[in-house]
């Protein structure tokens, strides 16, 4: 059997401890994977595994923008990492047509390394880059404030049309 999809990415998350000062895990795997220390205050990341070659596709799934924090992708075939800062994720989603599994391509979205390499060269790294990437992406996603509260208020407005209508279903299964 296939191990659980939270899993998928544990060898990725072991490197990341391994080369990234200061790593340690969220305890929130909503919130993000890790948790780094930039600036003397903590920054959730999300970590991803990628171990499909350079001649294949090699599809991220359920990136989640509406965190709006650093997405870190290991492709470990490839030799390198990619390091997305927050706001590039939510204007990836914003050109999606829809969602991974949903309408909202910012709650839910799959990414190609493909893409990757040909789109985002400026977020690929080494092993020994990767620090001061994560660093610089952290110090990028916070000078947009302004997108992470709106992904906030986007987060809160789901969760309320999301009551709304099991209310709207309850009454239409009871009537």
């Amino acid at each position: 059997m296939a191990p659980a999809i939270r899993h998928d990415s544990d060898e990725a998350e072991a490197q990341f401890d391994r080369l990234v000062q200061n790593a340690m895990p969220s305890g929130n795997a909503k919130e993000g994977d890790r948790i780094v220390v930039v600036d003397n205050q903590p920054a959730y990341v999300e970590i991803k595994q990628c171990t499909k070659s350079s001649r294949e596709t090699g599809t991220i799934n359920q990136v989640r923008a509406i965190k709006c924090i650093p997405l870190v992708v290991w492709a470990k075939a490839r030799n390198c990492w990619f390091v997305i800062p927050p706001d590039e994720l939510v204007r990836i989603a914003l050109e999606k047509g829809r969602g991974q599994h949903t309408e909202i391509s910012f709650e839910s979205m799959n990414l190609s390394l493909r893409r990757g390499d040909a789109v985002w060269p400026q977020f690929r790294c080494t092993d020994e880059e990767l620090n001061d990437r994560i660093v610089a992406a952290v110090r990028r996603g916070r000078k947009k404030e302004h997108l992470a509260a709106l992904m906030k208020n986007l987060k809160d407005d789901l969760f309320v049309l999301n009551q709304k209508y099991k209310a709207k279903v309850r009454e239409a299964l009871q009537g």
